[in-house]
């Protein structure tokens, strides 16, 4: 699939490096077309990573200056001397990790190689084309539109994708039983007889799709609390990593048993009470009484009996797992978090 373009930003480097190099050039800078490629390169997909690299950039020109100011200093200005200051200028950024970094600051340090000198008044023109560069790349990335809506329509669509799983799981349990329970459950439900694998494939993609929605969101988001979202989308998927576990489960099934079809229902009812607000304890309460009946109910006839229960058994104690997650996530949110995100917008 195509990548999408990003238009805004597509804009934003285009405009942002134009005025960049205008500026530098009002301003009588020397090399005012670096400032506008600084602006290029600083421009990132959300507010803390440009932020962010420029601090680094910042810190990088800092240790660029005094390694080329030493290593020209006692090797005059010439290729053999830009080589040493390049082997030693990328071997301590990649020591330190300002990968990022390098480029930018090799190409500044070119201009002293071309001038010949060092001068004061030189490094003050090197660091205020950097200055320029990535202040407007600041300026520009202040504006990056919220994506909140993408992230709760996503949340929606993971939660339709739940609904539809745990009904076909309910009727994986009473499959080919012989009440007509199995074709009335389709009915009532509109169940998809064909979501397993692939539904849970998909599922997988929305949370993951998800997540990185969430991320992005907290990295433009500087001041303001936003790792509910991260957190939700963290749930999400461990639920989709037990409900891929009572599928495996569930294909060991050979029969039709009495608790498979109490179990069906207690699924369906998780199905359809699902969503963001849901908080579990109902379905929890449930999930004992229904364990206490289990334990009630008549020894199993035969070995295959036997098996088919401790299948079933094994289902419900995941499934309890699966409400936990649900639980601890809700218990875990203050009253303002809730107000904030149970809200729908």
């Amino acid at each position: 699939m195509a990548k999408r373009i990003n238009y805004i930003k597509v804009i934003k480097i285009a405009a942002g490096s134009a005025v960049a190099i205008m500026l530098a050039y009002l301003i009588g800078l020397q090399y005012a077309v670096s400032a506008g490629v600084i602006t290029l390169l600083s421009l990132q997909d959300t507010k803390r990573a440009t932020i962010s690299l420029a601090l680094m950039r910042t810190v990088a020109f800092l240790l660029a200056t005094a390694i080329a100011l030493a290593v020209f200093s006692i090797l005059s200005y010439n290729a053999a001397a830009y080589g040493v200051f390049l082997l030693l200028f990328v071997s301590i950024s990649y020591y330190f990790r300002m990968y990022d970094a390098i480029a930018m600051n090799a190409v500044l340090a070119t201009h002293y190689l071309l001038e010949k000198n060092m001068s004061v008044s030189m490094i003050c023109n090197e660091a205020l084309l950097l200055l320029i560069g990535a202040g407007i790349g600041i300026l520009l990335n202040l504006y990056i539109p919220s994506n909140v809506r993408q992230i709760r329509d996503m949340q929606h669509t993971i939660e339709e994708d739940l609904k539809a799983i745990l009904s076909a799981l309910a009727l994986k349990l009473i499959e080919g039983d012989k009440t007509g329970l199995e074709e009335r459950l389709k009915r009532k439900f509109e169940i998809n007889p064909d979501c397993n694998e692939g539904c849970l494939v998909q599922l997988k993609e929305h949370i993951d799709s998800g997540l990185a929605q969430a991320y992005t969101n907290m990295n433009n988001a500087l001041f303001a609390e936003t790792r509910y979202y991260i957190e939700y989308m963290e749930i999400r998927r461990q639920q989709y990593k037990i409900l891929k576990e009572m599928f495996e489960k569930a294909a060991k099934l050979t029969l039709v048993t009495p608790q498979a079809y109490d179990l069906a229902g207690f699924i369906m009812d998780i199905a359809n009470t699902l969503s963001e607000t849901e908080n579990a304890k109902g379905l929890l309460k449930m999930e004992d009484e229904l364990l206490i009946k289990y334990k009630e109910s008549p020894l199993p006839a035969s070995r295959e009996e036997f098996e088919n229960r401790a299948v079933l058994y094994v289902i419900l104690t995941d499934l309890r797992m699966f409400l936990k997650i649900k639980e601890e996530f809700a218990d875990s949110l203050t009253q303002e978090q809730k107000e904030k995100y149970w809200t729908k917008q």
